[in-house]
């Protein structure tokens, strides 16, 4: 698997054949701020290594496990199955369902409190992952909605017309 951590200006930083080691490592040094984000990326088959990998590659319709946040102990977890429309999030129901906005990612982002979990559930779904390369069953996940298809503003509808 690829390990990419999101340094600050969302500078990628690459690690390949990554290990419990690194993985545990990259986790601890998020701060959410100068080290916001990293992205476990599944095995995508053979590919030319010519081309290598880039940033686009890992964050675009990929299968991987992102983890984003990390200050005060705090992550966001998400698991991505390759369909940019199946989400899931690690949570602590616990924790409760109110709004908290931390900087992931290289970005502000706003969520349920129980989606920001802590160290030792991300590093235990992260470990899962990457020797599975699956969410662990055993961890909370729930799947963010489907977004709305798009099909312009249906909110306003002519009167119909007025007649005899």
């Amino acid at each position: 698997m690829t390990l990419e951590c999101r340094i600050e200006n969302n500078r990628p930083e690459l690690i390949r054949d990554v290990d419990e080691i690194h993985l545990a490592s990259a986790i601890r040094r998020l701060d959410g701020s100068r080290y916001s984000a990293l992205w476990l990326q599944a095995p995508q088959g053979e590919r030319d290594e010519a081309e290598g990998l880039t940033q686009t590659d890992l964050w675009d319709g990929s299968k991987g496990l992102a983890i984003g946040g990390g200050s005060h102990a705090r992550y966001l977890v998400s698991s991505l199955s390759g369909n940019p429309y199946e989400i899931w999030n690690l949570a602590q129901p616990e924790l409760g369902d109110g709004p908290r906005t931390a900087f992931s990612g290289g970005q502000v982002v706003t969520a349920p409190e129980q989606h920001w979990v802590g160290q030792a559930e991300a590093l235990r779904a992260a470990e899962h992952y990457l020797e599975h390369c699956a969410r662990d069953p055993s961890l909370t996940w729930e799947r963010e909605p489907d977004p709305a298809p798009s099909r312009g503003n249906l909110s306003h509808r002519p009167e119909p017309p007025s007649g005899p």
